[in-house]
């Protein structure tokens, strides 16, 4: 599972949505409205239920489940992580340079 913090996932959907581009940018005024609040409200629903019950379902039906934060994936190699838990299963390793959890 890639993670993403909620504020950078947040805007950069809303972003997308709106621009209907994955590189769009949009004027200060698409923020000044009830869309974009709406928009809020909705998508970090969506993204805590994510974040919360995906590691949860996947613990109790004892899914084997690798997350690795996007951040991460920006500044380091994540491959061997993946990798490494895909060959041993292994859970609760940290990431050497962040010393976050890549796994549950």
């Amino acid at each position: 599972m890639v993670l993403r913090n909620p504020y950078d996932a947040t805007l950069a959907d809303y972003k997308r949505q709106m621009s209907g581009s994955h590189t769009g940018n949009l004027e200060k005024s698409n923020f000044e409205n009830e869309i974009w609040r709406k928009f809020i409200d909705q998508h970090m629903h969506r993204w805590f239920g994510s974040a919360v019950w995906f590691p949860l379902f996947a613990e109790k039906s004892k899914i084997p489940m690798l997350i690795i934060y996007y951040e991460d994936m920006k500044v380091t190699d994540c491959f061997t992580s993946v990798l490494t838990f895909s060959i041993s299963g292994k859970f609760g390793e940290r990431n050497a340079k962040s010393g976050r959890f890549l796994s549950r």
